[in-house]
């Protein structure tokens, strides 16, 4: 069986990696190079790595290099309140491109801001803004500002009630965005349904 199975041509590996071209402000560990070259390209895409493993940084190279080929031009971060202000500094050490981040306040400040001539805008937002109807309006508007969005659920564990108000929108603004990423490094507590949402939110038919 082997002998006859040679005489078959193989398929090759195209599955793309990250570019080799880009230019990293901080060197990656090689978790997350092996992490951006599987997720390059893809269009629904979970990260869960453990506590200090450097998620953040692993998005933000992703979103720089798609950026610097065109391939997005918005990204919306949803995250709790509390870590906020974590994702500016983040991008401070690790965006090798300019980022103009903005932490969702008001409807005439994100106004003013999308505004402003900018490459690369990033809208943060509290995840617990969204059981309000006035967040997450403001999220839809920047969102359909932009053609190649990326949007973010960071801490996605916040979304595994398919009952709760935010875990409704999120999933809603997502179908919104072109490419979407979960991340947590919160494991499972009570079994496979609490990634239900968190996967519908990255695609609805995930699971058929």
């Amino acid at each position: 069986i082997s002998d006859a199975l040679e005489k078959y041509d193989k398929p090759k590996n195209t599955a793309p990696t990250f570019p080799a071209w880009y230019g990293f402000k901080t060197k990656p560990r090689a978790h997350q190079l092996e992490a951006l070259n599987k997720i390059y390209e893809q269009r629904a895409i979970a990260l869960f790595m453990s506590m200090r493993t450097g998620k953040s940084k692993t998005v933000i190279d992703f979103a720089c290099a798609r950026r610097m080929e065109g391939l997005a031009d918005r990204l919306l971060i949803v995250c709790p309140l509390s870590i906020r202000k974590n994702w500016i500094r983040e991008f401070d050490v690790h965006a090798p491109i300019p980022i103009d981040a903005h932490l969702l306040d008001t409807a005439r400040k994100l106004d003013d801001w999308l505004g402003e001539p900018h490459d690369f805008k990033c809208l943060i937002v509290g995840v617990e803004s969204l059981a309000t109807g006035k967040a997450a309006g403001l999220a839809e508007k920047f969102l359909l500002s932009g053609t190649r969005t990326i949007m973010v659920v960071d801490e996605s564990s916040k979304i595994k009630n398919p009952r709760a108000n935010r875990t409704r929108v999120c999933i809603s603004l997502g179908l919104k965005a072109e490419t979407r990423l979960i991340l947590t490094g919160t494991p499972v507590a009570n079994g496979p349904i609490d990634l239900y949402s968190q996967f519908e939110f990255l695609d609805t038919d995930i699971i058929g």
